[in-house]
Parts: structure tokens; sequence; C-alpha cells
């Protein structure tokens, strides 16, 4: 029992210092998200998982003036870091591919190795970026206009750093 409890301990503390992943650097703050709505917000999901190799953080808020039942106004993120580079890279260009022929899509310099802002100007705005093997995904679904494209863009650029 007590060779368990030390594999235990040790295994999380292994856990913790892996590369950022579980330290909280790749979450997404409820003061963050109120920049980027606009307006208060209060977490509604937060779960970490690995599936096929790739670690996978998700968080969703819900600003607190908005109907969750019918119309919420949602920040979805997702944070992934993949096995290696390659597969990273092939995600973010299936994205990119699936995008970047419609309007309102636009790559974005200097943040990360890759990165793109789409938005249909009315329902949604999105940002997918990549760094090496770690990709942010954050999307705002129903946008109002307290909505600020300008916190989104700066936040997901802190945040693909600082991961």
């Amino acid at each position: 029992m007590k060779t368990f409890l030390a594999m235990l301990f040790f295994n999380l503390f292994s856990f913790v210092s892996v590369d950022g992943y579980f330290s909280g650097n790749h979450r997404l703050s409820q003061q963050e998200a109120v920049l980027i709505l606009g307006e208060p917000c209060y977490l509604k999901t937060d779960y970490d998982s690995l599936s096929k190799g790739v670690q996978k953080y998700q968080s969703t808020y819900y600003a607190t003036s908005g109907n969750d039942a019918t119309k919420p106004i949602g920040l979805y993120y997702m944070f992934e870091r993949y096995e290696n580079e390659a597969e990273a890279r092939k995600t973010f260009e299936g994205f990119k591919t699936g995008n970047q022929a419609l309007t309102g899509f636009e790559m974005l310099n200097n943040m990360g190795d890759q990165a793109f802002f789409h938005t249909d100007g009315k329902n949604f705005h999105l940002i997918i970026a990549r760094k090496g093997t770690k990709m942010i995904r954050i999307k705002v679904n129903t946008i109002t206009p307290k909505t600020s494209v300008v916190e989104m863009k700066k936040i997901v650029g802190e945040m693909i750093t600082r991961v």
C-alpha cells in the first residue's frame, strides 16, 4: 500500500511539472473571459481529458445576460497538447483549410507559429492558434456589441506565449 501511495504521489507531481500543462498556464481565467465577453460571466464547464495521445483542457463561460437554454452568450475554450508538432500542424491545417475560403477569415501574424481569426460578423468569433505541439481554440458564440475582438486577440496572443 505504501508503495502504491508513493507511486501515486510521485506521478501526481511529475504531471504537475510536465511542460506547464497541469500547472494552470493553459487555462482561461474568468477575468480573461469577462474582458472578451465584455460583461460578467460564470464558468459552466471545466475539465481535462486525454484522448488518442492528445491532452485537452476545455472550459465554457456563459455571460450572465444570456439565456442558457435558448441562446447562450458563450465563450468556448480548448487547449490541446499533441504528442508531436507534425500532428498539431496537421490538425491546425485542417481547421485552416475548412475556414480560409469563407468570408471573415484572416491569418494572424506574430501569434505563435500559426494562427487565424474567423467571424461571420453577427454570430461568432473564432481564433485558433498553434505553437509547437500546443494549440488554443477559442470561440465566442453568440457575439454582442460588448464582445471585444481586440481583447480576444490580445489574450490568445498572451496565452499562446505563456504555454
